[in-house]
């Protein structure tokens, strides 16, 4: 099987178009769906694209009636959770120690890289639905880099990005297909400092899995987990029961990277020659002012909110755009950059810092 599998969205067939049709139609049947109101109507009908249905699909070997139950349960997390609406000033008191983030960088398959700090806490919260908003966020914070990047033509919006592929609209509808486009990420677990001290629980490590594998299906490319101690091996063999086969072939363990080791190159091949800087992994480390604690190597709070406020705001000109062509179809005027000169050059600025 070619890797391709593990970075774009696959092209798919006039049967499978057709079964992601019938996907949408069962779902928006559903009483829950059509009595929504806004802001929840425009979120449910942005997410239930012929994309999202064929992610479902993949992820139940195209079984129409378990697709439609695991679609159905993720609209109803998404709605219960809210997951559109939240900001990044809603998430921002969890990211001060770099527990999690998305890399600046792509890897060397224009792939987002969502770094993950074991070691680090998430401050200010002891609820487990406000931590699995905060891994939500992030990942829509990956697809939109994606889908922002796809507006210029490259991959995670910034100067490192990889080129993409050109867009193919294979069912020749305007719900932004994703077939031939990057549509995985990488995540990358920094379980070096790993303790049981500051370990999440069970229920907080299942929620993740939940999380990622089952409101997200075929987005993850690849999981590493970094130098993983003997003491977490017993979390993590209750966790590994809750993968499928399929999910645990996307693992790769490193329990070594020192040059020249067999570690090394397996993450120089899986994501190129700048790991390190993509993961943070042997880069400097600050300290959180708040209570003095280090923070996750190569992560720096004020430079990568900086660069989140900037994708945020070409995020809500997107949004803004996409609501005007959809309610007006006459031929228009280009629309405008996403970023002004300033902000762009800005942007490019903050990403030096790894």
């Amino acid at each position: 099987m070619s890797a391709d599998w593990l970075t774009y969205a696959p092209a798919p067939s006039a049967s499978e178009l057709d079964a992601a049709k019938q996907l949408i139609d069962a779902v928006r049947s559903s009483s829950f769906t059509t009595s929504l109101t806004e802001p929840d109507a425009h979120d449910f009908s942005s997410f239930l694209t012929t994309a999202t249905a064929l992610r479902y699909l993949r992820a139940r070997k195209f079984n129409l009636k378990k697709a439609t139950a695991m679609l159905t349960r993720s609209v109803k997390w998404r709605l219960d959770n809210q997951i559109h609406a939240i900001s990044c000033e809603d998430v921002e008191r969890f990211s001060t120690e770099g527990k999690m983030w998305v890399a600046n960088k792509t890897d060397k398959k224009g792939r987002n890289v969502l770094v993950m700090d074991n070691d680090k806490e998430v401050p200010n919260s002891t609820s487990r639905k406000d931590q699995m908003r905060f891994l939500a966020w992030n990942l829509e914070r990956s697809i939109r880099r994606n889908r922002l990047g796809r507006q210029i033509g490259v991959a995670s919006f910034g100067k490192y990005a990889t080129p993409l592929k050109s867009k193919q609209n294979v069912d020749n509808d305007d719900d932004n297909d994703e077939a031939g486009m990057v549509e995985k990420h990488v995540v990358f677990i920094k379980l070096d400092e790993f303790k049981l001290s500051t370990s999440p629980s069970i229920g907080s490590t299942l929620d993740t899995i939940d999380v990622v594998c089952n409101h997200y299906p075929e987005r993850l490319g690849l999981a590493i987990l970094y130098r993983p101690p003997k003491a977490f091996n017993a979390l993590w063999s209750v966790a590994k029961r809750a993968l499928d086969p399929t999910t645990q072939q996307k693992l790769l363990v490193v329990s070594d990277a020192s040059p020249g080791s067999a570690g090394e190159r397996d993450l120089e091949e899986r994501l190129g020659p700048h790991w390190r800087e993509i993961s943070g992994i042997g880069q400097p480390t600050g300290t959180n002012a708040a209570n003095g604690r280090r923070v996750s190597s190569g992560y720096c709070h004020k430079d990568v909110w900086r660069l989140v406020h900037l994708e945020e705001e070409a995020w809500r000109q997107h949004v803004r755009a996409s609501s005007s062509k959809s309610e007006d179809t006459a031929a228009s005027p280009a629309p405008a950059p996403f970023l002004s000169a300033d902000d762009e050059e800005a942007y490019y600025s903050a990403e030096e810092f790894l």
